[in-house]
């Protein structure tokens, strides 16, 4: 999907009609930090990975390899002060992905948040998005153009969103 594309399809948190992702859109999504928490100061979808991370605190965290590790890592350690893992050989509460969807799968708990760095970066990551959308273990997804997000909550229904 390129960017105009995402524009005319993208909505805003006033389309959330439940109330949990009107909340998680609102709190984590939407709301400020302070952008130096990390040195140098965070971009707007390492804000959302901090926010998402901070705030559900995983004791598991995959990190894919082609992803800009040390700024990531540092992110994470800075939201949960846990070292992140790069195999998954056990049970994995949060992903942050480029396109191993499909190796980490059997892995992900049944309240596990998948955040995709860069869905839109090349061919291969947005096949990854639209596998996400289409997976059943999947609830909600979240596209962001930068970054994409993906619930696996239970209690939630089956949506794909795509947001500002």
């Amino acid at each position: 999907m390129n960017y105009l594309s995402y524009l005319l399809k993208a909505k805003n948190q006033y389309n959330l009609h439940s109330p949990y992702l009107f909340s998680f859109y609102n709190e984590l999504i939407a709301s400020k930090i302070n952008r130096n928490v990390i040195i140098p100061p965070l971009e707007k979808d390492e804000q959302i990975i901090y926010k998402i991370i901070n705030s559900f605190q995983p004791k598991t965290i995959f990190i894919s390899k082609d992803i800009p590790a040390e700024r990531i890592k540092n992110i994470v350690a800075k939201a949960t002060k846990k070292t992140p893992n790069y195999n998954c050989d056990s049970t994995i509460d949060c992903a942050i992905i480029s396109h191993e969807w499909n190796e980490i799968r059997n892995h992900v708990g049944p309240n596990s948040v998948i955040i995709q760095y860069r869905p839109h970066k090349n061919i291969e990551a947005s096949k990854t998005l639209e596998t996400l959308k289409s997976d059943l273990k999947i609830k909600v997804t979240m596209d962001m153009y930068h970054i994409a997000i993906a619930l696996l909550l239970p209690h939630l229904h089956k949506q794909n969103l795509i947001l500002r």
